[in-house]
């Protein structure tokens, strides 16, 4: 039976601390933590696998940035409310004279979500965020966008819709666009 050769310690750790590390392996890991917070240790992810060579490709990081969604800028526009993705795009893009079917405005998205599930009539309408003029942000369930207010009274007829909704002209929603989504 050969003798294996004594492991190093790290640097920094005494004799009496590596013996308690070898018994020990909570110890060995927070010293081995400490050795690393200090740099004394350098990570295995910072090591090259020769194993695996890349070639670098042309414009890969283009592609990367690309394909990463925008980051708000603070931590109050990453809580600030929003509409579902691409509801205020569509909006924006509507041709101008049409409506949409306004069913319900909520307090929060969760609500609007859920209101929305109870209908199968529903299933297409989209979550819009929209400043309301005495009670702050709402969520508003909404259909469309209709060429004519005829179309969206069709629409707002039909079995399963719930009743009462709000026929919106365009120019309404378009104006009560949250500021960050126009």
């Amino acid at each position: 039976m050969k003798a294996e050769p004594a492991k190093p310690e790290p640097p920094g750790v005494d004799a009496p601390k590596a013996d308690a590390l070898k018994t020990d392996p909570l110890k060995a890991n927070a010293a081995k933590a400490d050795a690393m917070k200090s740099g004394a240790l350098k990570t295995e992810a910072a090591k090259p696998d020769a194993t695996k060579p890349e070639a670098a490709k042309p414009g890969a990081s283009k592609e990367v940035a690309k394909a990463e969604p925008s980051k708000p800028g603070t931590p109050a526009e990453a809580l600030a409310p929003r509409s579902e993705r691409g509801v205020d795009q569509a909006i924006r893009n509507a041709a101008a004279g049409s409506f949409f079917v306004q069913h319900v405005s909520l307090g929060s998205m969760a609500e609007a979500q859920e209101w929305r599930a109870q209908y199968r009539a529903l299933a297409q309408a989209k979550i819009v965020a929209v400043n309301t003029q005495d009670k702050g942000v709402k969520f508003a369930v909404v259909s469309g966008p209709f060429a004519t207010r005829k179309e969206a009274e069709t629409f707002a007829a039909r079995e399963g819709v719930p009743p009462a909704p709000w026929l919106r002209p365009l120019k309404s929603l378009e104006s009560a666009l949250l500021a960050a989504g126009r």
